[in-house]
């Protein structure tokens, strides 16, 4: 693992694992059932953290202490603070989600300028000088 990155084989073994939500190339998100138990385990049982991955199917030197240590420290500090575990309030777990709601903002916004083209447009039509009959061509 060069820099972090976790090796395609080893996100495949990851996501293999019916604790891990999901693999990126940098990170490996559990699921919250997963963390309540390995968080109970932890505080009540005094069960040791690497102890805790190992037993879940976790390739503890693979994926690196280091970002499993940090991955449960935070986890404490959630629960010391009262936050949820999981996403920050705020996100949305679907990226396309967030995708589709800029494109309605945007599309709002073209139709919008849309219509505010349309409006300058009339106005120009009614404030054009009205064709006089020529007064020379009397009968």
């Amino acid at each position: 693992m060069a820099k972090g990155i976790i090796d395609p084989k080893l996100a495949e073994a990851l996501r293999a694992n019916p604790n891990v939500e999901r693999v990126t190339p940098r990170t490996v998100v559990f699921k919250p059932s997963f963390i309540n138990r390995a968080l109970d385990q932890y505080l009540l049982g005094g069960k040791p953290r690497i102890e805790i991955f190992r037993e879940a199917g976790i390739d503890v030197e693979a994926v690196g202490r280091e970002r499993l240590a940090m991955a449960f420290g935070n986890w404490l500090t959630k629960v010391k603070r009262g936050q949820p575990l999981g996403r920050p309030p705020g996100r949305n777990p679907d990226p396309c989600v967030g995708e589709a709601e800029a494109l309605r903002k945007e599309n709002q916004r073209l139709l919008a300028i849309v219509e505010l083209y349309r409006q300058l447009a009339r106005l120009d039509r009614r404030h054009q000088p009205q064709k006089q009959p020529p007064e020379d061509t009397k009968p």
